[in-house]
């Protein structure tokens, strides 16, 4: 049965090695020549062995010498990918005065600026001669009357002084922005203001993607015109073609909770759906083998031009590929297996652009197919309705439960919650989002009969209205998701091979599966409970880094103190960006909340004494004047604070003005004070 199914997946076969390869090279040093020889060599082994050794006793050392040859291609490939592989990289270029770079994408407005993925066309050098270099730059240009204009296909002129490094996370399992721009082959990144750039007159464009953009902007305009609530139409815009950048982070953050935010990002549902549609719609074609096969190309080249139109995410990429094959294999007359076709779309995929693999929404979309194809006959076994409806209800149940048990684990990894009710949301958001799709294709066709386009906005409306509603009602049910969960990527992997252990027993009961699942079951427990131990045991001072505020973490064992500015704890984004991962990892299970302000503080951790600066010169009596630690939160009089007491160790917050904290900084060591400018070296942890 094995052998039999493994037989039938060639392509299986070939990907595993493949992804194998290519996660050796995301996440260790690897060198492009060492890997290159030995994928030639292994390669020149395997086709030795297959064109002169043609004996069955010689397949398993042609099976090692091929996964060894598509091991090693995955590493070469992604090195080769690299940008920073290019000679021509500007980063390698040191006679680069100005950088001469393309705005390749729209231009994304955020809060104090506008984002700007670029490409460097070339370089100025000191003699103002141009230069062709290459490379990806991401630009942050503040807001004013100039930034205001750029779009897509400007080409700027920027000083290669103000270039710099992606800074790694400046705080204890803060997300890795420097990471994630790496996985999209971006390296380097500016701030500019008006006077640090130059908007040329020259524009370069790529047709296709101007087209898409323009395309866009029409469905864009056309929903805002006819739904007219911003919040709805946001919802409209992620729910037709995938642009998420406009919706509420609360209402973002509701549909995460409840399990539902698939929905919100264009998927393989998407793509069935059109696919649907047109083989209904051209259903007629299907009468003569010509016209059948003219169907099938135009079946194909619409799912192209609708992945186009949504950005090419990976979920929708993913689905486009799957079905371009299963419609090739049709035309052929090929029988095609599920999972080998999944295989060849994930392989395709992954030779674009191998970089691919990191992406969480890659990643969650193979996994959600698979446990849909494989799990949902089991999980349909359970119970068999009579009703048409409830077939229906429990077909759509069956496909809820069928992927959650297979992505949950990288549900809780990356977003460190489970929702408790995504059975009933999903139950009643997939088919009402579904109903909301096909009114907006239709919107979108008959965008050009105002009352026809009126009625339909008005019942997108109000169906996205209930979406929310029900979303929202779901989420504040009681005990409607689990949050805080924080689990390492080791654990993750315990989880996936416990899993696997378990379903075949599940399914071939045998009792070895369910042994090696306890097996497993019991890791994953070990190392939860080591880190469990090591929170309670922990006694740290942590002091954030967060541009011009306060916070700092007093933690003893599951406790803990924050000293914090008021401001900063109501802005609840940036708390869940800088510290709220920090808060599960440390397990705190109780946190008391203090807000700074200009007094000076004495805090007392077991024998170790910590003072808060304030304003003025601190009141204390001679014991507290030396053998304490110092945290400076504001500007004070350091030399004559310094003439009465003597800190054993000074930390700065980011609080401080980086010109106040240069010359603290520079006092203290002709003090032979040891000091820690959090500004400079990021978060200070220290363990006591």
């Amino acid at each position: 049965m094995i052998y039999s199914f493994w037989h039938k997946v060639p392509f299986v076969r070939f990907l595993i090695p493949f992804v194998f390869g290519i996660s050796t090279s995301l996440f260790f040093q690897c060198d492009f020549f060492i890997s290159f020889l030995a994928f030639i060599i292994s390669l020149s082994g395997f086709f030795l062995v297959f064109l002169f050794l043609k004996r069955m006793r010689y397949a398993a050392l042609n099976g090692i010498l091929l996964t060894a040859t598509l091991y090693f291609f995955g590493i070469t490939l992604n090195l080769f990918q690299n940008e920073l592989f290019k000679n021509d990289h500007y980063s390698k270029v040191n006679s680069a005065k100005y950088l001469i770079v393309n705005v390749d994408e729209v231009v994304l407005e955020k809060s104090k600026s506008y984002k700007l993925h670029s490409k460097v066309l070339g370089y100025f050098d000191s003699s103002f001669i141009q230069k062709n270099c290459s490379g990806n730059l991401m630009l942050y240009v503040a807001k004013d009357s100039l930034s205001k204009q750029l779009k897509y296909g400007d080409v700027l002129i920027i000083k290669t002084n103000l270039i710099a490094e992606v800074p790694p996370p400046q705080n204890p399992d803060e997300f890795d922005y420097k990471r994630y721009l790496r996985f999209n082959n971006i390296h380097f990144q500016a701030y500019l203001r008006q006077n640090d750039y130059l908007k040329t007159t020259l524009t370069k464009t790529n047709w296709l993607f101007s087209w898409v953009y323009d395309v866009q902007y029409y469905f864009k305009q056309t929903l805002a015109k006819n739904i007219v609530a911003h919040s709805e139409t946001a919802v409209a815009q992620a729910l037709l073609y995938g642009y998420d950048d406009e919706i509420d982070p609360d209402v973002v953050q509701a549909y995460a909770n409840t399990g539902t935010l698939h929905v919100l990002a264009v998927s393989g549902m998407h793509v069935g759906l059109i696919f649907m549609i047109l083989t209904l719609m051209l259903k007629f074609m299907d009468k003569t083998k010509r016209t059948k096969l003219i169907k099938n190309i135009i079946i194909i080249l619409s799912l192209w031009v609708y992945s186009l139109l949504c950005g090419f995410s990976p979920s929708i990429l993913r689905a486009t590929v799957m079905f371009t094959f299963i419609i090739l294999g049709q035309m052929f007359s090929r029988p095609t297996n599920v999972y080998n076709t999944l295989a060849i779309s994930a392989f395709t995929l992954m030779c674009m652009d191998t970089n691919m693999l990191a992406n969480v929404g890659f990643q969650l979309s193979y996994m959600a197919v698979i446990g849909i194809v494989f799990l949902q006959p089991f999980v349909s076994e359970w119970y068999d309705p009579k009703s048409w409806l409830g077939i229906q209800i429990w077909e759509i149940t069956a496909i809820s439960i069928a992927a959650q048990i297979i992505t949950f684990p990288l549900g809780l990894l990356y977003f460190h919650q489970f929702p408790n009710y995504f059975l009933f949301s999903n139950l009643i958001i997939i088919p009402l989002t579904t109903i909301v799709i096909y009114i907006g294709i239709i919107l979108v066709a008959f965008s050009k009969i105002p009352i026809i386009a009126l009625w339909l906005g008005k019942l997108m409306y109000w169906g996205i209205a209930l979406t929310n509603l029900i979303v929202k009602f779901v989420e504040q049910m009681p005990f409607s998701y689990v949050s805080g969960i924080h689990i390492s990527i080791i654990q993750t992997i315990f989880i996936f091979i416990g899993l696997a252990f378990f379903i075949s027993y599940f399914i071939l009961r045998r009792t070895i599966f369910f042994k090696l699942g306890l097996v497993m079951s019991c890791l994953f427990l070990g190392l939860n409970g080591l880190q469990q131990y090591k929170n309670l045991t922990q006694q740290n001072i942590v002091t954030y880094h967060i541009s011009n505020q306060t916070a700092i973490n007093f933690i003893q064992g599951n406790h803990s103190t924050l000293f914090i500015d008021s401001l900063l704890w109501a802005d609840k984004s940036k708390v869940h960006f800088h510290m709220q991962q920090h808060f599960w990892h440390c397990g705190m299970k109780q946190q008391q909340i203090c807000y700074t302000d200009n007094s000076w503080k004495k805090i007392l951790i077991k024998d170790k004494k910590i003072i808060l600066s304030g304003e003025g010169l601190p009141i204390f009596s001679s014991n507290d004047s030396s053998n304490f630690i110092l945290i400076i939160k504001n500007k004070i009089k350091l030399k004559e604070f310094l003439q009465t007491f003597h800190p054993s160790q000074v930390i700065i917050t980011t609080a401080v003005k980086p010109y106040q904290a240069k010359a603290m900084k520079a006092l203290l060591h002709e003090n032979n004070i040891p000091v820690t400018c959090v500004g400079e070296s990021g978060s200070f942890q220290l363990s006591l």
